[in-house]
């Protein structure tokens, strides 16, 4: 599983693209996989594709994948300001980076986390991430666009999501020690 943005730069009040690669790497067919991707509240999104749902605190599709079959997932969105992601983050509200250090994710970086699992079971199987550093527009910093209003609204799903991501990484771990126990 692999999640990465277009572009080289994210810039504020600009439209940002997500692809989420989920490759079945093994040699049997993976049915009903749910794969669960988790924005910023600083990222409104617009146009979802593979019929996936867009539930307010993540977007959702499920899928399923014959041997060595790859698929990409694709989010656009609209990306708000710096002041907006840091308003965000004040008030606790990111999608958290596994083995992320503070330098590399500081007040201005986007993130993106996206997990896959087995939607009859709840097997979590993998999860990936992608951030990025947020560009200054300077028509914004000059007062010609705005995007405020709408991170007020939006926050109320960013802490689901990572509420979520938090669950996810709880059901591993409990997956991990059943495996183990089982095993000794």
């Amino acid at each position: 599983m692999t999640v990465r943005h277009s572009g080289s730069a994210l810039t504020e009040g600009t439209d940002i693209d997500y692809t989420v690669t989920v490759r079945n790497a093994t040699a049997g067919r993976m049915e009903h996989l749910q794969v669960a991707q988790m924005l910023s509240a600083a990222v409104l999104p617009a146009a979802i594709s593979d019929g996936g749902q867009n539930t307010g605190a993540q977007v959702l599709w499920g899928i399923d994948l014959d041997p060595g079959q790859s698929r990409d997932l694709h989010v656009t969105g609209h990306l708000g300001t710096r002041a907006q992601l840091a308003a965000a983050r004040a008030q606790g509200i990111q999608v958290q980076q596994p083995n992320s250090d503070t330098a590399r994710h500081s007040a201005d970086t986007l993130s993106s986390t996206a997990c896959v699992q087995r939607g009859d079971t709840g097997l979590l199987l993998s999860c990936a991430s992608d951030s990025g550093r947020v560009q200054v527009n300077p028509r914004l910093a000059a007062g010609h666009g705005s995007w405020s209003g709408r991170l007020a609204g939006g926050w109320p799903w960013a802490v689901a999501a990572a509420a979520l991501l938090a669950g996810l990484v709880a059901v591993r771990t409990v997956v991990r020690r059943r495996g183990r126990s089982a095993a000794a």
